[in-house]
């Protein structure tokens, strides 16, 4: 059955998806969100998820030190007045408000009009909604507490965006975007880059010049209000990305957008080899695309405009990625593709769309990519649930060593595959556990490229007089002479009493020693 045969058929899921009320959209999309994120429910905080939530809600202090994110910072106490410090209910507002995201990237598509056929209109909106709450190199911002960041600055975004296509007058409009937009900077940086897709829209729209100047006037002018309070209340412009701007190498920005275009399409991995084999065939595979695509619409002008400006608002989007770089070894960094993401997943759909004008075709292709897409979002929900583990089981180490002595701490990990473990905020979650933080001690932190170097489980080694620990670490019991590793690091030694309890991570787990 072809697209315009199905568009004549009453009773497609999509159309009835389309007719109900924003609220039972969120209501579909959040129980779909819920099954793919399930698994991170029962996560811990982590890292500096401690640091932020004693400031913020211990503390009551907004967290400013080099940052301007009080949107985030003020959902989180929301979340401490409603459910207290349990992480459940943080994670659920994460995943509740990434499926409004989906129901706003609906609304976005379905009222940006590219075709007179509502049919194709709405299955290229149902379709970027669904891609996006599955996309799996953007969740960082659902999968961490403190990514949320990004998730609420881009929700925000969004609904700038959903204003800009509503059917409100042009002021009210106006307005709405620029309240949102303010907003949506209050959360995080990435969304700066919004008045170039308000630009890209006003070339599409019929008013009158004059009022197009007033649109991105008010765009300008929120920009500007936006810093004068970020500098009035932080003290600082833009924050950890301020070097990145101010220190452009052409050279290095070329190489990081490269990889952020590849970390669009392609899984984290460790092999460059095959992430360099794997990005070759991406580009012979979308160049493909393109030429079939082309073909397809060049003489459709209102589908032509329609694809070069999601594209040119995708490449507006990355903006940051391409500043500051994602990682192409672990999932580190994804939320930088947060943004990106909306315009990446309709940029899809309105291919899909297009170039597959048959039913069964479509759903062939559409069941490949969200089979693909589950997987990996999977695989990464699956790192940050062992993340989640080796937290909450160094915790409860030093809750059961309570009061019996130190603890020794010996291969302390930043990460697991991207997902954060101990970073930083080791300090901060003793404390809101209401632990002394005076009786654990951090001998070492070891970096995952470090980790990488060594064996998969990394067993301890006697020696004269006392244990080695690799990579630097010698219990010493008694004479004990440090030995010699290679590199630029030296050997640490620790001499715990009878009384103390010496932990370390073996690659994949603590273990007492």
């Amino acid at each position: 059955m072809s697209l315009l045969q199905m568009s004549k058929s009453p009773g497609n899921w999509f159309m009835r998806f389309a007719k109900l009320p924003w609220y039972m959209q969120w209501l579909v999309t959040s129980v779909l969100a819920l099954v793919v994120y399930w698994p991170i429910l029962g996560n811990s905080f982590v890292a500096d998820d401690h640091i932020v939530l004693k400031k913020v809600c211990i503390d009551k202090q907004l967290n400013v030190d080099g940052f301007f994110r009080p949107l985030s910072d003020i959902t989180l106490y929301i979340n401490y007045v409603i459910n207290g410090l349990h992480p459940a209910g943080y994670y659920l507002w994460n995943i509740l408000f990434h499926a409004l995201d989906a129901v706003l990237l609906f609304h976005f598509c379905s009222r940006w009009r590219w075709t007179d056929n509502e049919h194709k209109q709405l299955l290229t909106a149902v379709l970027s909604a669904l891609l996006f709450l599955i996309y799996p190199f953007h969740s960082e911002p659902i999968n961490w507490v403190l990514g949320r960041a990004a998730l609420m600055g881009n929700t925000f975004a969004m609904l700038a965006l959903v204003c800009m296509v509503s059917n409100w007058s042009n002021y009210k409009k106006m307005a709405g975007v620029a309240l949102c937009y303010f907003i949506g900077m209050t959360g995080y940086e990435s969304v700066m880059v919004l008045p170039a897709v308000v630009f890209l829209w006003l070339l599409t729209t019929e008013m009158p010049m004059r009022k197009k100047v007033e649109w991105m006037g008010a765009m300008v002018l929120t920009l500007l209000l936006h810093f004068i309070v970020r500098v009035k209340v932080s003290g600082v412009v833009t924050g950890e990305y301020g070097e990145g701007f101010l220190n452009v190498n052409v050279v290095a920005i070329l190489g990081k957008s490269v990889k952020s275009l590849g970390r669009l399409f392609l899984p984290p991995m460790a092999n460059n080899r095959v992430i360099s084999i794997l990005f070759l065939v991406l580009v012979v595979v979308l160049g493909v695309v393109l030429v079939r695509l082309w073909k397809k619409i060049n003489n459709d002008k209102r589908a032509v405009y329609y694809f070069l400006q999601m594209l040119t608002s995708l490449f507006a989007a990355l903006l940051i990625p391409f500043l500051f770089g994602v990682s192409t070894h672990t999932s580190e960094s994804d939320r930088f593709l947060h943004f990106p993401s909306f315009f990446l997943c309709i940029v899809i759909s309105f291919c899909l769309v297009c170039l597959l004008e048959y039913r069964r075709s479509l759903l062939v292709m559409v069941t490949a990519i969200v089979i693909y897409f589950v997987y990996f979002l999977e695989a990464t929900n699956n790192n940050w649930r062992k993340a989640s583990v080796a937290v909450t089981s160094l915790l409860q180490m030093a809750h059961d060593n309570a009061g019996k002595g130190k603890l020794y701490i010996v291969n302390l990990p930043d990460e697991v595959d991207g997902a954060f473990v101990f970073r930083s905020g080791l300090h901060e979650a003793l404390m809101l556990q209401k632990l002394d933080t005076a009786s654990v001690v951090i001998v070492n932190q070891v970096k995952r490229d470090t980790l990488l170097t060594l064996p998969t489980i990394i067993e301890p080694r006697d020696i004269n007089g006392g244990v080695f620990i690799a990579p630097r670490v010698l219990v010493d019991r008694g004479g004990a002479q440090l030995p010699v590793i290679p590199g630029k690091d030296k050997a640490i030694a620790i001499s715990p009493s009878p009384q103390d309890k010496t932990v370390f991570w073996n690659n994949k787990a603590w273990i007492r020693l």
